[in-house]
């Protein structure tokens, strides 16, 4: 936990020496998403899953949690969809292949959601900053990639932040806290 608010840390400093402004906001967002305040409402949703809750019965229907986050964070058909997409493209990068076919399996038609992801408009600053932060895997890469994808839907930062706790609350009525914790895991534990 240190180490990745250390790396970001730095890569703040980087960035302003840089005068890249822009991306001073996205790391910004990127820190407040990675807040205690927000990590602690994740874990209090993972880990205060009711019992019942546990082995999800049906799998996730698409429209469904897009019509959920659609009113949750006030987004469209189009951001929501490929909001979901980023996040489970995420985890498909970290988790092994196993544990991602759980997620597969939980959520039928996974790949149009993978397909709604825009592609990665990186400018030349975020690439650097990426290299210096670790490689193309590390957090403050992940951070980074995950906000100027977000960005690139058109979120505004409010809506940003509300995206994981959303994604995971849905995922952990409709499939249980295994498949949240799985999936949140990925997300979250940079």
């Amino acid at each position: 936990m240190k180490k990745n608010i250390l790396t970001l840390a730095l890569a703040m400093f980087l960035l302003t020496n840089a005068e890249a402004s822009e991306w001073q906001d996205i790391l910004k967002a990127a820190n407040a998403a990675a807040s205690p305040k927000t990590k602690q409402t994740i874990n209090n949703l993972l880990h205060n899953a009711p019992s019942h809750l546990q082995q999800g019965s049906q799998p996730i229907q698409i429209n469904q949690l897009t019509e959920f986050l659609m009113q949750g964070a006030g987004v469209t058909q189009a951001q929501a969809q490929g909001g979901v997409g980023i996040l489970l493209q995420l985890a498909k990068n970290k988790l092994q292949a196993g544990e991602f076919a759980q997620l597969e399996q939980a959520i039928p038609n996974l790949q149009s959601l993978l397909n709604a992801v825009p592609a990665l408009q990186q400018p030349s600053t975020l690439s650097s900053l990426a290299k210096l932060a670790g490689g193309s895997g590390g957090t403050v890469s992940n951070l980074l990639t995950m906000v100027s994808l977000f960005k690139q839907l058109g979120l505004s930062f409010a809506q940003i932040q509300q995206f994981v706790p959303l994604v995971l609350d849905y995922v952990n009525t409709e499939q249980g806290a295994t498949v949240a914790k799985l999936l949140g895991s990925a997300i979250i534990d940079n």
